[in-house]
């Protein structure tokens, strides 16, 4: 990792590289990120009902 990915690292990376996120968590801890973090009321996600 060089000192510029160190620097832009110190945020949560937004990307939709799943390879570049893969990195950054492999290297990072979410407890390191609190801050940054919010809590939501609602699901971010729903799953869809598998039809069979």
């Amino acid at each position: 990792m060089t000192n510029n990915e160190q620097i832009e690292w110190e945020k949560i990376i937004q990307t939709d590289s799943i390879n570049e996120l893969a990195r950054f968590w492999d290297t990072h801890d979410l407890t390191d990120f609190e801050e940054e973090l919010m809590e939501v009321a609602e699901p971010v996600f729903e799953r869809k009902a598998e039809v069979f």
